[in-house]
């Protein structure tokens, strides 16, 4: 009795537990479903050959856009077969994204990835969740095939997402991702969480930083950036012109960090999301925050769970949100916060979300308007685009007057 599982829709595909047969029957699967969108194999333990087999299905596949390998047994009788599995996954021309989900990679995986990097037109969204890149002892910096996997994201022109999240990548890092930033003009988000960077790597980060040009998202949550780090990543942001989201959660950069931010975001207008929950930020860095949110006008989400702003800090900034008409998020959670100061910045929140949805509104409101303008001759009164479009008007006010 076959000890593996496929699992079908007309647009998905699952294997679990795959040996050899396994990999044969869902070769066989998907070259009798062209319209397989979506595939995802779990704990696979085939060999090469049974790879290659399964290879050739994913590589003669026209509709493939998502393909994962995930839950992958790191101890397995064959030690090779989540190489043969990540081999076969990488053959797919038309993969928008490839996830790979606590597997074991190794520096065969990733010169593997590299030659993806190099030959895909179509992949768009890497995610390398918890793998196991690296062998004991072994830094990413000093390793060849680390070394070729980051020049093809540098030479890289298509991908826009990259996670390399819990890989153990290592405090010595930084400077290839520093050189990726620095050449690369698609990559739009970067996920770094929990591997072990610490200030020398966010120092090599942030010189990355202060040319890119594209970027929007970048995660360095779960990692050991200190205080020297946090002050320059902030100084890259005062030159930085495309950052949206950065989140440093869980890292070490204290009040002098914060300070550095709040410092930096008073100039920066392009920064939209700034989390700097559990960094021991005091009430020294929540006074330099507050008074920074009362001159920002551009961010619009600060979480600072878990800090120690205090009863001082939490006040300073409630009362600077109260001249801020911009921001929408403002997360205290376990910052021993007074009552009242919790309340205000309800009522905050409350205003700037209710006058944000009018701009919005009325930006519709405006746009439909010229459409209706520019095609007047269709839009009289009596005629059915008119009416429908009196009709999308009065539903929009109505639901806009419950908002």
């Amino acid at each position: 009795m076959a000890s593996f599982a496929l699992r079908q829709t007309p647009t998905r595909v699952s294997g679990e537990a795959l040996d050899d047969a396994g990999a044969v029957a869902l070769a066989e699967e998907l070259k009798g479903k062209p319209t397989v969108e979506e595939l995802t194999i779990s704990d696979a333990a085939f060999g090469a050959s049974s790879a290659t087999a399964l290879g050739e299905a994913i590589k003669a596949s026209k509709s493939l856009k998502v393909v994962h390998l995930t839950r992958l047994a790191r101890e397995q009788p064959n030690p090779g077969a989540a190489i043969a599995a990540l081999e076969a996954l990488l053959l797919s021309p038309t993969a928008e994204e490839v996830g790979l989900f606590s597997a074991s990679v190794g520096e065969r995986g990733m010169v593997a990835l590299a030659e993806c990097l190099k030959t895909s037109a179509a992949l768009k969204n890497l995610r390398l969740s918890r793998c196991d890149i690296l062998h004991s002892g072994v830094t990413f910096a000093d390793c060849d095939p680390a070394k070729k996997l980051t020049e093809a994201l540098t030479a890289n022109r298509t991908l826009r997402r990259l996670s390399l999240a819990g890989c153990k990548l290592g405090p010595t890092c930084g400077p290839l991702f520093a050189a990726i930033l620095r050449e690369n003009a698609a990559l739009l988000e970067l996920d770094l969480s929990e591997n072990g960077l610490n200030g020398s790597s966010a120092t090599a980060l942030a010189e990355g930083l202060s040319v890119n040009r594209t970027l929007f998202a970048l995660n360095l949550d779960d990692n050991l950036v200190d205080t020297t780090g946090a002050a320059l990543l902030a100084e890259a942001l005062k030159v930085n012109v495309a950052m949206r989201r950065l989140s440093l959660e869980n890292n070490v950069i204290g009040d002098l960090g914060a300070t550095a931010f709040a410092e930096a975001l008073k100039t920066n207008g392009s920064v939209k999301e700034l989390n700097l929950s559990h960094n021991n930020i005091g009430q020294n860095g929540a006074l330099a925050l507050a008074e920074m949110v009362e001159i920002n006008r551009t961010l619009q989400q600060l979480v600072l769970r878990f800090n120690k702003s205090g009863y001082t800090g939490s006040k300073a900034l409630a009362a600077a949100l109260s001249k801020n008409e911009a921001m929408v998020a403002l997360d205290l959670f376990q910052n021993s916060v007074p009552g009242s100061a919790d309340l205000s910045i309800d009522d905050s929140l409350r205003r700037n979300k209710k006058k944000r949805n009018m701009r919005t509104w009325r930006a519709l409101a405006w746009s439909v308007m010229g459409f209706v303008i520019l095609h007047r001759d269709i839009y009289k009164p009596g005629h059915p685009g008119y009416q429908r479009a009196a009709a999308s008007f009065q539903a929009a006010a109505a639901v806009q007057s419950h908002t």
